[in-house]
């Protein structure tokens, strides 16, 4: 069970480091933006109710793997849309 948790640990590091060097803050702050208020829109026009805990549990971590994913391949993204190569800063 240690092992298990210890490897999730690592998994969750990897990815925030990920998506914080791709975004940057200012880019999760839009994703996170951008994503609340599509959950905010889901339970204003009534399609979830906010008293359905389960639902809204699924509908938070649903949005932070969206935000995960957008900041994974955000790269990627990026590289298709204006072709420059990103790279990492390394010391001489």
């Amino acid at each position: 069970m240690a092992f298990s948790g210890l490897v999730l640990l690592i998994g969750w590091v990897v990815y925030i480091r990920a998506t914080l060097r791709s975004l940057g803050v200012i880019g999760i702050t839009l994703a996170v933006a951008l994503f609340g208020t599509l959950f905010w829109m889901i339970i204003d026009w009534g399609i979830v109710s906010a008293n359905n805990v389960v639902a809204v549990t699924y509908i938070v971590q649903v949005t932070l793997c969206l935000i995960m994913a957008t900041g994974m391949s955000w790269s990627h993204i990026r590289r298709r849309m204006s072709g420059q190569i990103d790279a990492d800063d390394v010391d001489d």
